[in-house]
């Protein structure tokens, strides 16, 4: 009877996650480039549970539920905002950016814009790195013009080209604040050949707020119904003690 109270605990622990992913994806929904958060369930073995209350009696296999979050990097939509700045990946790929503790950080959020110094950097303010790893400097004018490569040209003049780079696995990114990723230690970003740069577009999250608030109220039932369970199973268990004495 205590095992259907500690499964049905470990339940509760995993719609809580479930519950805090769910939450942070609708918060998220409006950045670009944002990958949501997905769930996923799985049975964890506990051993053998017995039956009976012999040693001859046949058991069962027992197993309580854990709940593993992992993101999505499905592509979310692409918008046309015309803009000269703003840029979009298409297919796999990531805009390279400097992090402030001097980190390499891979993003899909090309909303772009350029600081005092003509640094070209991220919503967040983050410098986006060219073709030789270091921050993009534009000159004090001209229209910029940005082709499908990556090549990034003022006057006529091509003045750096976009670092774009992917992952053999992204589930060894480690997501950081504002759409932002950093690599395992093991995980080395591969150079893309050019054509996947779209200027004039910015990339959508790849979030449904529609779709994460109904998970929410499915999470709301499932919660109040393991903890009917745990109620029923805690009562029985008490008025077991107090027959037995």
């Amino acid at each position: 009877m205590t095992v259907g109270l500690y499964q049905n605990t470990a339940a509760l622990a995993a719609l809580e996650r479930w519950q805090q992913a769910s939450s942070h994806n609708i918060s998220a929904s409006q950045v670009p480039g944002f990958k949501r958060q997905l769930v996923q369930f799985s049975a964890q073995p506990s051993g053998e549970l017995r039956t009976g209350q012999f040693k001859a009696d046949e058991g069962l296999n027992g197993s309580f539920p854990s709940a593993r979050v992992r993101l999505d990097f499905a592509p979310g939509e692409m918008v046309q905002t015309r803009r000269d700045l703003d840029v979009a990946i298409s297919g796999d790929g990531f805009l390279s950016v400097r992090l402030p503790d001097g980190r390499e950080g891979f993003t899909r959020a090309g909303q772009l814009s350029v600081r005092a110094d003509r640094t070209l950097v991220t919503s967040d303010n983050l410098p986006v790195l060219g073709a030789g790893r270091e921050p993009i400097t534009l000159q004090a004018g001209g229209t910029v013009s940005i082709n499908a490569d990556g090549e990034i040209s003022q006057a006529g003049q091509v003045v750096d080209t976009l670092a774009v780079s992917r992952f053999a696995d992204t589930q060894k990114l480690e997501p950081l604040s504002g759409g932002v990723f950093v690599p395992s230690a093991n995980e080395a970003p591969i150079a893309v050949a050019g054509g996947s740069v779209m200027q004039g577009y910015i990339e959508g999250s790849n979030i449904s707020p529609m779709r994460e608030m109904i998970d929410l109220v499915a999470i709301s039932r499932a919660y109040e119904a393991n903890q009917k369970i745990i109620s029923t199973r805690d009562q029985l268990l008490q008025r077991t003690l107090d027959t037995l004495g």
